[in-house]
């Protein structure tokens, strides 16, 4: 027997690793890691030296890679939804190993957020007052709002909080946004302020007729229609917006009218004259 040849024949198994199975996650909930390539055996190369890489038929909802060994599964913001995850273990000689799974990512409905209001609000007692707010709600429609007091009333469209004060000094509004689930809720400190306001009631000229060069007295009332009294009250006296005298008024109580005296010289040179009085007060008011 003559023998002319021989053949070596080599034999490489495919890689084996244990399946990762699918996987159900929640939105907002972070991410996941999963043991993978020390659960890997192949006849010829370690472990470690596999290559492994991914198809991801979703990645706008999730992001995958291999990082230390483990699978990382990254979530991206305010997504959910279904991706299906190809995993491809393979050896120095090209042989594979591949799972599918199917990574489910659960909706959750965020919580609005209602933004901070100014630490404290100053606004007139009885008057409608609107306060600015603002929130965000990345994934809700149809928000409802509403406060604790029934002298404040929430509009969210226009992001307004109307408040009508029944009484003076320092309270509290909470405030709720929510949505179909859930809500937030904020406190709104207001100063409530009972203020003076004042307009000049009458100026009286004492006398029906006036002549060119006469002095005469004139009186200018001013009432406090406000909810509190006002102190050092300016009033000036102006003909044809020349300052003709200057008065002061020291205190008037809410509801009381008060006058002061003006003595203005006819001009000898004019037949019409226009007398004004425009009064200030050195405390907060509403426009006079």
């Amino acid at each position: 027997m003559t023998i002319t040849g021989g053949y070596e024949i080599i034999w490489d198994e495919d890689p084996v690793c244990l399946p990762v199975g699918d996987q159900f996650l929640t939105e907002d909930g972070g991410g996941r890691i999963l043991p993978f390539l020390y659960r890997c055996t192949d006849d010829r190369t370690a472990y470690q030296d596999l290559q492994v890489s991914f198809s991801n038929s979703n990645p706008e909802l999730i992001v995958v890679d291999l990082t230390e060994g483990d699978i990382r599964l990254s979530l991206q913001s305010e997504s959910s939804g279904q991706a299906m995850i190809q995993t491809t273990a393979t050896d120095a000689a090209g042989n594979t190993w591949v799972e599918t799974f199917f990574v489910n990512v659960q909706n959750i409905d965020d919580t609005p957020v209602l933004q901070e209001f100014q630490s404290l609000v100053p606004v007139e007692l009885s008057m409608p007052t609107d306060i600015s707010f603002d929130y965000t709600d990345v994934d809700s429609f149809g928000l409802t709002a509403s406060s604790n007091r029934s002298w404040a009333t929430v509009d969210v469209f226009n992001k307004t909080v109307t408040v009508i004060a029944p009484t003076p000094g320092f309270t509290s509004v909470l405030i709720s946004l929510c949505d179909q689930t859930s809500c937030h809720e904020r406190i709104l400190d207001l100063e409530v302020l009972a203020l003076p306001d004042l307009f000049v009631e009458e100026i009286d000229l004492g006398t029906d007729i006036v002549r060119s060069g006469d002095i005469v007295s004139i009186r200018v009332f001013v009432r406090n229609i406000g909810q509190a009294e006002a102190s050092l009250i300016s009033v000036r006296c102006e003909s044809n917006s020349e300052l003709i005298d200057f008065e002061t008024l020291p205190l008037l109580q809410p509801g009381n009218v008060a006058y002061v005296t003006c003595d203005w010289q006819v001009p000898v040179d004019r037949e019409q004259v226009q007398i004004l009085s425009l009064i200030h007060i050195s405390e907060p008011t509403r426009p006079y």
